[in-house]
C-alpha cells in the first residue's frame, strides 16, 4: 500500500473551496460553508456539524453545508462513523478524517465496495442500517473481516472489499481531479519563475504560462494530461504525485527518468509571485491594528530621521521626527499590489508625486525588515532603495511623537546675529522678494523661477545641461498673508536674512535668494 500523503491543513484555499453564505449573521440566518465529500463524490453520507448541530446527508456532488463557526463535522454510513474533519468547507476526502493513510484506505475500499453501478457517484441507499453494529473503526485490525461480514448478511451472499491497492488509486485520482479539474494554480521557484498552470474540466491537457523570471515572454504551451495509478502523467516529462496540500499550496512529487523532486502549486498569484520575490505577502490583516517605528540617516542632508506610522484601510500616517525637531505628521494614500505596498509620497518638485514602495522580507514577532523602494517619477523605475527596520513597539531610545497642537508665532523670524533681517515675513514683503525672482531650493539643488503674479513656480536642475521632464516642470503658486499653497501643498514661509524657509505638510525647505551662498553651504557639507 502507497503511504502517499502528508496531511497538512484539511481546508483547501479559498479559490478551490465551495463556500456560500446563507445571509446575514442573525442566529436566524446564520452564515453557511460548504464543502464536498469526494473518495468519488458519495451521495447519502450523514453528516453533523459541531458545535452547531446541523445535520444533513451529501447530495449527488457529496456536498455537505455546515454553519461558518462550526469547527468540526462528523460522517457516518447510517449509524456508522467512518470520520470527522476539522474542515468544514473545501474538498474532504478520507484522508481528511481518519487518523492515517491505513484508515483512508480502508474508508476508501468500503465506499467503493457500496458503489454499485460505477457510474462516478457512490451512492448509500436511504435508511442504510448494514454496518450500524459494526465495532471496529477503519484502521483497526478487524475492520475488513467485520465490515466484509456485515455486507454479506445485508447482500445475502459473500462481500469481499474491493482491494486497498485498487481503492487507493482510485481515490487518489478523483482527489486529484477534485483539486486541479477546470482550476489554475502558479508553480513558484524563489529567484528562478512563476509558471501559471490552467487544467481542464477533465484533467486531459494542462497550458502552461511562464508569468515571472527569464522565461516569462508570453508563450504558452500544452501538454496532454492522464490519470493513472493515483497520479497525474504529463505526455511530456514523467508524472505528478499529491504529497502535501495546506491552505496556500499543494505539494506534489514530480518523478522522470527516477528523478522525484518537489514541486508547490499554489492557488493564487500573489503568493506565487511573492516566493519567486522572495518575500512575504502584506495584506491589510496583517497591516490592520499595528503601529511602526523606524529610523534612517540620510547622509545626503546629514538628517537624524526618527518614524511613526499606522495603516488603515489605504491611508498611512506618517510622523517624523528630524534631528531632534518638532515633530510633523503627513498623511498618504496607498494600495497593496502583488503583496507589497506603494504608497503616494509627496513631492515639491513633480507632479503629482513619488511612489515609495515596501516589501516585507521578514517578520518576527518584534520586528519587521523592508526593502523600502522609490520610484521618483512614477515611470516604474526605481530611483533608490534601502533596507530598513520597523518595530512594532516604540524603543525606548525614540522620542515622543505627540504633535504639538500650540499654535506658533511665524510671524517673527529667529533672530540672526551676524546679520539684521532685511524685514519682518509679511505677505508684502514675501511677494517682493519672491514675484519675479528665481530662488534656489537647498534640499532638490533647483532653482525657482517664480512668474511676477505669483501663481506658477518653474523649477529646474541648477547643473542640468538639458531641460526635460525629469529635471524640470511648472509648480502651481498661491500666497496668502505668509502661506504658500505649492501644488496642493500648504506650507508656512519665513523670510531670514539669506532664504526663505518654507515648511509644513511633512515640508521643510530653505529657498536660497542667492546661488553663491547656497552653493557655499554644499561645498562646505561635501555635497557637491
Amino acid at each position: 500500500m502507497k503511504n502517499t500523503y502528508k496531511l497538512g491543513l484539511a481546508s483547501i484555499a479559498a479559490s478551490l473551496a465551495l463556500v456560500g453564505c446563507g445571509g446575514g449573521s442573525s442566529s436566524s440566518n446564520p452564515a453557511t460553508v460548504s464543502g464536498k465529500f469526494i473518495d468519488a463524490a458519495v451521495e447519502g453520507l450523514n453528516y453533523t456539524c459541531m458545535s452547531s448541530g446541523v445535520s444533513g446527508v451529501t447530495d449527488n456532488t457529496g456536498t455537505f453545508t455546515c454553519q461558518a463557526t462550526d469547527n468540526n463535522v462528523t460522517f457516518s454510513i447510517g449509524a456508522y462513523v467512518i470520520g470527522s474533519s476539522t474542515s468544514t468547507s473545501g474538498i474532504v476526502t478520507p484522508y481528511n478524517i481518519t487518523a492515517d493513510d491505513t484508515a483512508a484506505v480502508d474508508v476508501a475500499q468500503l465506499l467503493q465496495t457500496l458503489d454499485d453501478d460505477g457510474d462516478g457517484v457512490i451512492t448509500i441507499p436511504d435508511g442504510y442500517t448494514a454496518l450500524d453494529d459494526v465495532n471496529a473503526t477503519p484502521g483497526e485490525i478487524d475492520f475488513e473481516s467485520e465490515v466484509e461480514a456485515a455486507l454479506t448478511v445485508e447482500a445475502g451472499a459473500t462481500v469481499i472489499l474491493v482491494d486497498g491497492n485498487t481503492a487507493q488509486d482510485s481515490m487518489d485520482e478523483n482527489r486529484i481531479l477534485a483539486l486541479l479539474g477546470g482550476k489554475t494554480v502558479y508553480l513558484a521557484e524563489e529567484n528562478n519563475y512563476v509558471d501559471k498552470w490552467v487544467f481542464d474540466a477533465n484533467l486531459t491537457e494542462v497550458t502552461m504560462t511562464y508569468t515571472a523570471g527569464a522565461a516569462a515572454d508570453g508563450t504558452s504551451y500544452t501538454t496532454a494530461l492522464t490519470l493513472e495509478n493515483g497520479w497525474l502523467s504529463l505526455s511530456n516529462s514523467g508524472h505528478i504525485e499529491l504529497v502535501e496540500e495546506t491552505a496556500d499550496y499543494l505539494l506534489f512529487n514530480h518523478t522522470a527518468n527516477t528523478v522525484t523532486t518537489p514541486m508547490k502549486f499554489y492557488f493564487d498569484e500573489v503568493t506565487a509571485k511573492a516566493v519567486f520575490g522572495g518575500y512575504i505577502v502584506i495584506t491589510e490583516e496583517k497591516l490592520s491594528g499595528k503601529t511602526f517605528y523606524s529610523y534612517e540617516f540620510d547622509a545626503q542632508y546629514n538628517e537624524e530621521i526618527y518614524a511613526k506610522m499606522t495603516f488603515s484601510n489605504g491611508t498611512v500616517t506618517r510622523t517624523e521626527v528630524i534631528n531632534g525637531g518638532a515633530p510633523e505628521t503627513i498623511t498618504v494614500s496607498y494600495e497593496i499590489i502583488d503583496g507589497k505596498i506603494r504608497a503616494d509620497v509627496p513631492a515639491m518638485d513633480g507632479d503629482p508625486s513619488e511612489y515609495a514602495w515596501v516589501t516585507l522580507l521578514s517578520e518576527t514577532a518584534d520586528s519587521w525588515i523592508i526593502l523600502d523602494e522609490g520610484d521618483n517619477y512614477q515611470d516604474g523605475t526605481i530611483d533608490w532603495s534601502s533596507e530598513t527596520t520597523l518595530y512594532l513597539t516604540k524603543p525606548d531610545t525614540y522620542p515622543d511623537f505627540t504633535v504639538s497642537t500650540t499654535s506658533v508665532d511665524t510671524t517673527t523670524p529667529d533672530p540672526i546675529v551676524t546679520d539684521p533681517l532685511p524685514t519682518p515675513t509679511t505677505e508684502a514683503a514675501l511677494r517682493d522678494l519672491l514675484a519675479g525672482k528665481t530662488l534656489y531650493n537647498e534640499s532638490t539643488y533647483e532653482s525657482w523661477a517664480f512668474n511676477a503674479d505669483l501663481t506658477s513656480i518653474y523649477f529646474e536642475d541648477v547643473d542640468a545641461t538639458t531641460v526635460d521632464s525629469t529635471n524640470s516642470g511648472t509648480m502651481t503658486l498661491a500666497l496668502s498673508g505668509t502661506t504658500l499653497t505649492i501644488n496642493g501643498f500648504v506650507v508656512t514661509a519665513v523670510i531670514s536674512d539669506k532664504y526663505i524657509t518654507i515648511s509644513g505638510d511633512g515640508i521643510s525647505e530653505k529657498l536660497w535668494y542667492n546661488l553663491a551662498d547656497l552653493e557655499a553651504v554644499l561645498l562646505a557639507s561635501g555635497l557637491i
